[in-house]
């Protein structure tokens, strides 16, 4: 127990006595796979050292999905930075048959602050340690956003882009466009288009002719919108405009100028000699 809370960042340059007195109140807990160790909003202030297995810290995100923020194994511990909290931010889950050393020992009725209020010599070195790790884990997020920044913005644009348009996709649109609606600017407006023979044209044509017209209102899109302008492919054979600066009188003109550029797309390319769709695409 002593070369376990020896190894935590916590308690090195403690003296052997005050690692016996720690040992002492704490106590080890076995969990079988699956189990859980503690649960978002359960009562926080223990320090845990997995001595034997596997732990996984998760947080619930969007959508009710849980989010994997770290995993611990033989030698690690974790819960410092909620030692002195009242509960929980984040859930961790056993993903391996797993002994656990606990301070302070769940069985009884002590808590962290209790435990430090009886012994303030071992609080002053545990807290000053306690900054000493909090100051570093931030010196080495720094270095990871400085050092990872250019390879995020592109991985974020990445997954913002359709891979068949080159536009910017659904996840895009409600994000900026909700940055924008809450940026209060002076205009804004946002159109929504969708042919209404499309189908007819993937039906009678095949999906590659249909995934060829994507690509021209894609292109005619781009060569009518201004740089203000930002194209979008919603979903499907949906499209949208976010149109910054232009209230709705010129959003409806332009409205128009785009419905007349998709009228007149070229499609012989995706019909080659066969008769094309009556009225071409609308």
């Amino acid at each position: 127990m002593i070369r376990l809370l020896q190894g935590l960042e916590l308690f090195q340059s403690l003296s052997t006595d005050d690692l016996k007195t720690i040992a002492a109140n704490s106590a080890w807990r076995r969990l079988g796979c699956g189990e859980t160790v503690f649960t978002k909003g359960q009562k926080a202030g223990r320090l845990y050292a997995v001595h034997q297995g596997e732990v996984l810290i998760t947080k619930r995100g969007d959508q009710d999905r849980d989010i994997n923020l770290a995993t611990f194994v033989d030698g690690d511990g974790f819960g410092e930075l909620t030692l002195f909290d009242h509960e929980a931010q984040t859930t961790a889950r056993c993903e391996d048959d797993t002994t656990l050393l606990i301070f302070p020992d769940q069985t009884g009725s002590a808590t962290a602050e209790s435990f430090f209020a009886r012994h303030p010599q071992i609080a002053a070195v545990v807290l000053h340690n306690l900054l000493a790790l909090v100051a570093g884990r931030i010196r080495s997020t720094n270095r990871l956003i400085a050092e990872k920044s250019p390879w995020v913005q592109e991985l974020k644009r990445q997954v913002m882009l359709d891979k068949l348009t080159g536009l910017y996709n659904n996840s895009f649109l409600e994000e900026e466009f909700t940055r924008l609606l809450g940026a209060k600017t002076d205009k804004i407006s946002l159109l929504m288009m969708k042919p209404d023979n499309f189908k007819t044209v993937n039906d009678d044509y095949g999906h590659n002719a249909g995934d060829r017209v994507l690509q021209l209102m894609a292109e005619e899109l781009k060569k009518q919108l201004d740089q203000g302008s930002i194209a979008v492919r919603y979903q499907g054979d949906v499209y949208a405009v976010i149109l910054r600066g232009l209230g709705l009188k010129q959003a409806k003109h332009m409205a128009e100028i785009v419905r007349r550029g998709m009228y007149e797309i070229d499609l012989d390319e995706v019909t080659g000699d066969r008769e094309k769709p009556e009225g071409g695409l609308r």
